[in-house]
């Protein structure tokens, strides 16, 4: 991707390198937003940064984990597919940081921000199908517009939890 210079920097390796030389390293980011670029064609990418970070966890194992912040996220055709290549990508990360560095890393969380979390209206209907087949009628009980879920998976199971704007619980979902 090029950089604000339009020179082009590999970006993926200069978090390989980051993280394989300083384990500790905060600054292993991948910008995919290009000001100059954005003016010209007025179409950015929906995912505008991308942080890899080693992090201490159970007994002391280290992980290899990864945030994606997206401008915008389409979540019922776009955000299952932009999270399985995030997760290919922090793999990929993973392994070659193990290779280059020694160290052994497990595969830690990835966390994915959305700044505008939406469905396009072409998908509506198969949301409204997908929900009542499995979760039937879903009451409004409250004006939500910033969609705050959290999203967890544990052993198998997927859970999904719809908070008010103050954060509080409101509905449980579990697969």
């Amino acid at each position: 991707f090029p950089s604000h210079d339009r020179i082009d920097v590999d970006q993926v390796e200069q978090v390989i390198d980051n993280l394989a030389t300083n384990p500790n390293s905060r600054s292993a980011v991948i910008s995919l937003w290009d000001a100059i670029d954005h003016v010209r064609n007025g179409n950015p990418p929906c995912i505008n940064q991308i942080q890899a970070r080693i992090i201490q966890q159970n007994e002391g194992d280290r992980a290899l984990m990864l945030t994606a912040i997206f401008r915008s996220n389409e979540m019922f055709d776009a955000w299952p597919a932009n999270a399985f290549a995030l997760r290919a990508l922090q793999m990929h990360l993973r392994d070659r940081v193990e290779a280059e560095s020694g160290l052994t890393l497990q595969l830690g969380v990835l966390i994915t921000l959305s700044e505008s979390a939406h469905i396009h209206e072409r998908a509506f209907v198969r949301a409204d199908e997908i929900i009542a087949a499995h979760y039937g009628k879903d009451d409004k009980t409250y004006d939500d517009p910033v969609g705050n879920y959290a999203i967890e998976v544990t052993n198998s199971q997927i859970r999904v939890v719809r908070m008010n704007v103050t954060g509080q619980p409101v509905r449980e979902h579990l697969s």
